[in-house]
C-alpha cells in the first residue's frame, strides 16, 4: 500500500494554492519550506515535524507529465528540466504512466488524484491553468528560471545546440543572430516574443 502524505505550507502565506506530496520512503524529508504533516485523508494538523533535503547541487530532475498537462511540459523545457509528456509517449493508461516513472526513473506530476496516491513519490496538482500549476510547483521547491541560453527543445525535449550563422534557416528574422537546433527533431529556436512572453508568466509566479 502506498503511504502518502497532504503537505500543509508553512511560508509564503500570501500563496493560495497547495501541492500534495506522495513519498513512500522514509528516507525522504520534507523540504523546509512545510513543517506541518498530516497524512492523508486525516487533515487534523499534527505535532510531527520534518524536513526536506535539498537535492545536492548538480542532480538533476526529471519529470513525467500526464496527458492533462502538455503546456506545463512546454515551460518546463524552457526552463531546462527534462520533462516526457505522457500524451507524446503514446500512453494514457495509468499503469503505463506509473511504469514509465519507474522506469524512467522520472518524478510523476498529474492533475490526477488516484494516479498520484499510487505512484510513489508523485507531485500532485490542483490549477487547470499555467500559472497555478507553475506556482504550486515553486512552492514544492521547484527553481523556475529561464536559462542564459536554451536548453531542451521544447517541442521534444531533446537537447539544442548553437548553430554557425550560415546554417540559420530562411524564416529566422534578421535580427536574430543566435540560433538554436534541436538534436532529435531538427527545429530551430531563438530568443523572440515566445521566450519573453514566457518570462512574464514566470516572473508572476
Amino acid at each position: 500500500m502506498v503511504r502518502y502524505w497532504l503537505l500543509q505550507p508553512t511560508k509564503r502565506p500570501a500563496r493560495s494554492n497547495t501541492t500534495t506530496r506522495f513519498p513512500v520512503s522514509a528516507s525522504r524529508r520534507l523540504r523546509s519550506s512545510f513543517s506541518v504533516v498530516t497524512p492523508w485523508p486525516e487533515i487534523q494538523p499534527t505535532e510531527q515535524l520534518m524536513q526536506f533535503e535539498i537535492l545536492p547541487a548538480g542532480m538533476e530532475r526529471r519529470f513525467l507529465l500526464d496527458v492533462m498537462l502538455g503546456k506545463l511540459a512546454t515551460y518546463l523545457r524552457i526552463c531546462g528540466y527534462d520533462t516526457l509528456y505522457a500524451h507524446e509517449e503514446g500512453i494514457e493508461a495509468d499503469d503505463a504512466i506509473r511504469k514509465r516513472a519507474s522506469s524512467t526513473n522520472r518524478t510523476l506530476v498529474t492533475r490526477d488524484h488516484d494516479l498520484a496516491a499510487r505512484t510513489a513519490d508523485a507531485i500532485l496538482l490542483h490549477s487547470r491553468h499555467i500559472e497555478g500549476q507553475l506556482s504550486e510547483l515553486y512552492n514544492n521547491g521547484l527553481e523556475l528560471k529561464l536559462p542564459s541560453q536554451p536548453e531542451r527543445c521544447s517541442v521534444c525535449n531533446g537537447c539544442v545546440d548553437r548553430i554557425a550563422l550560415d546554417l540559420r534557416p530562411e524564416h529566422a528574422p534578421d535580427t536574430v543572430s543566435d540560433i538554436w537546433q534541436c538534436r532529435e527533431c531538427d527545429q530551430y529556436f531563438w530568443k523572440g516574443s515566445h521566450w519573453e512572453r514566457i518570462q512574464e508568466t514566470i516572473d508572476t509566479v
